[in-house]
């Protein structure tokens, strides 16, 4: 039986994107090759860029033989993260990473997928909930977005997040009044239940944040401490999984990029970005934290949390 992921993900080859373009016939296809810009505020070198965004990128260019190819702007070069779904709808780049929750007045509907953040604990199984949801039960979220002018390839959830802290954290007493990074608002309201304080952080802002004590802890997956430089001043870890992020759209191209893009190489993109959602959900976040853990372990205590803060997480 064909995964559902794949099933869910074809059904925007079979029946949205090919209207799309259909509808939009004053755009024509070009069968010829085409390099188009992915912008990202997230540096190269963090780990589900090196190990995620990059090579689906590379993949996309293997299965239409080259015709369609990807020049990456990383690191906030052209785009920042509040503005990457502008960005892309309004060309400044041709497709980028869109984080749906940034976006609540412009994605009503696609932004709800970021409020199942909490909910899941397994990545595999979280991203292909999320995967149904958006392309199965939500049409709303691809009208969503399509209004701004973008085809989703598909959605990503991450590894479980662990509470990443500048002094030693062993339970709840330790965390209560302390200031944390959060991304979003779904992990706000995680960090609240916990008693701390959450503080509004951008991705690239995390290691100025915590090493001006702006913020005490991160709220972020463990490979992010190593992404994002957070090593040298991480001491103590809390690693009672605090659930998942959900809601990235890791690959979002504009529909003039995507319909100068021929039909044929368009069914074979969402074909392969079918077959390709779980391997990159596992290399970009599942082995990008088994690979951390062991430098973490070798420079900060890492704790399990204690009974307090396991009944603090199940009753939220």
């Amino acid at each position: 039986m064909q995964h559902p992921t794949r099933r869910h993900l074809k059904r925007l080859s079979g029946a949205l994107a090919a209207a799309i373009c259909l509808a939009l016939s004053g755009l024509p296809e070009d069968a010829d090759a085409a390099t188009l810009t992915y912008g990202s505020p997230v540096p190269e070198q963090a780990l589900f860029n090196r190990e995620g965004v990059v090579p689906f990128l590379k993949g996309i260019e293997a299965v239409t033989d080259g015709r369609v190819r990807f020049r990456g702007l990383f690191g906030g070069t052209v785009v920042k993260m509040p503005t990457v779904l502008p960005s892309v709808r309004d060309g400044v780049a041709d497709a980028g990473f869109v984080v749906l929750n940034f976006y609540p007045s412009d994605l009503p509907f696609a932004s709800l997928m970021a409020e199942a953040t909490g909910f899941g604990s397994d990545p595999p199984a979280t991203t292909g909930a999320l995967n149904e949801a958006f392309y199965v039960a939500c049409p709303q979220c691809l009208a969503d977005m399509r209004k701004e002018g973008q085809i989703p390839l598909f959605l990503n959830a991450t590894a479980p997040m662990a509470l990443q802290c500048t002094r030693p954290v062993a339970g709840l007493g330790d965390l209560q009044g302390r200031r944390v990074s959060v991304i979003a608002g779904p992990e706000a309201r995680w960090a609240t239940t916990l008693g701390m304080i959450p503080v509004s952080t951008a991705i690239t802002d995390l290691l100025i944040s915590l090493q001006t004590a702006k913020t005490d802890c991160a709220l972020v997956p463990l490979s992010w401490a190593q992404s994002y430089g957070l090593l040298d001043v991480i001491k103590g870890v809390i690693d009672m999984p605090q659930r998942i992020p959900g809601g990235a759209v890791p690959v979002s191209v504009s529909l003039d990029a995507w319909c100068r893009i021929s039909d044929a190489d368009r069914t074979a993109i969402l074909g392969y970005a079918a077959s390709a959602v779980q391997p990159y959900v596992q290399k970009a976040y599942v082995d990008a934290d088994s690979s951390v853990r062991p430098k973490l372990e070798a420079v900060v205590a890492i704790s399990p949390g204690d009974a307090g803060t396991l009944a603090r997480l199940s009753a939220a």
